[in-house]
């Protein structure tokens, strides 16, 4: 009753639950990772839900710990240095893992095992193979889980995409997708040293190959280019295109690949090229009956102006370029030809 009473005055269920919700309504639900994504951003987004309940968190960054907690409910929300142990807790139905990528898999397949269904920030992971175990992980042990790649569910995404399927743009031969981001003159060159004493490096290395401790690595959004903990923002930026354009275009797979890179606008100890294009050819499908091509272009020391990150898809009849802020059509010209 003591703990039924502390629960209700932390007022820590969603302001549209029921004012007494029952067993049925509560979803119990744990954070995994409490930095600015899952602690500021992700969390309170399920809060906000009717029946949602946090009840625990985890990290492996002491302070970080301490704001998740404090954003979570405070004192009667349990904390967590090791999400191993927040597993065991049989009362969790459902866990969100906001960690960098290289620790998604191994907690989300630990997850499913504990009968967790799982929240889980994109991407995926930083290898195909990896992602495997996952995918057979959540099949096996039957639990629901959802890749947090938030703009496909968009409405204006989805009209996009019913624009492509419908045939509007006419067929389709390539798609242009464009990350134009400026960080000139990059991050610099911070040596190695001791990791911040509220931090568990080791832990945090976890599964990667072993190195050193760099500020740029933790700090400064460096957790995407260095390869320990990320693979760029080819990887990071461009899963939410890719999922877009394999939805639209009705396809999963490419049959060839190539791509180039350097760090050709500014330097600095980022392991990922801050310029780089790759091109993807994919076969006949749904859309594109002859196949098509997919081009992605990554400039770090250049903005595009306006649509710094969006996609182009070009058809016959019309080119249609969406972003997260809107959807442009241009028609081609049926006039006169010209050379």
């Amino acid at each position: 009753a003591t703990a039924a009473t502390a629960w209700a005055g932390a007022n820590l269920y969603a302001a549209d639950a029921p004012a007494n919700p029952g067993p049925n309504d509560t979803i119990n639900m744990a954070l995994i990772g409490c930095g600015a994504r899952g602690g500021s951003q992700v969390m309170p987004s399920f809060v906000k839900l009717p029946g949602v309940r946090m009840v625990a968190v985890c990290d492996l960054n002491s302070k970080h710990l301490a704001h998740g907690r404090e954003k979570a409910g405070g004192e009667m929300v349990a904390a967590y240095h090791d999400y191993r142990k927040l597993l065991e807790d049989k009362s969790i139905d459902a866990v969100i893992i906001a960690t960098q990528a290289h620790w998604h898999v191994l907690p989300a397949i630990n997850a499913c095992q504990a009968g967790k269904d799982v929240y889980l920030e994109k991407p995926l992971g930083n290898s195909i193979g990896e992602g495997r175990y996952l995918i057979e992980a959540a099949k096996k042990y039957d639990r629901i889980v959802q890749i947090g790649t938030q703009q496909h569910s968009m409405e204006h995404y989805r009209k996009a995409v019913e624009i492509v399927q419908s045939g509007r743009l006419g067929a389709i031969s390539e798609v242009k997708v464009w990350d134009h981001t400026y960080w000139a003159p990059g991050r610099g060159f911070p040596a190695d040293c001791d990791p911040p004493p509220e931090l568990d490096w080791d832990f945090y290395v976890g599964p990667a190959p072993m190195r050193p401790y760099n500020p740029n690595i933790y700090y400064n959004y460096g957790y995407d280019w260095f390869k320990l903990s990320g693979a760029g923002h080819q990887v990071a930026w461009g899963v939410h295109h890719f999922d877009i354009i394999l939805w639209a275009m009705g396809v999963r797979y490419p049959v060839a690949a190539a791509a180039m890179g350097g760090h050709f606008a500014y330097q600095d100890n980022f392991e990922w090229p801050n310029t780089f294009d790759g091109m993807l050819e994919f076969g006949p499908g749904p859309v594109a009956e002859n196949g098509f091509i997919l081009q992605y272009s990554m400039r770090m020391g250049s903005r595009r102006v306006r649509r710094s990150h969006a996609k182009c898809f070009y058809g016959t009849e019309a080119t249609m370029v969406v972003d997260r802020s809107r959807i442009s059509i241009a028609p081609e010209p049926k006039g006169k030809k010209t050379q």
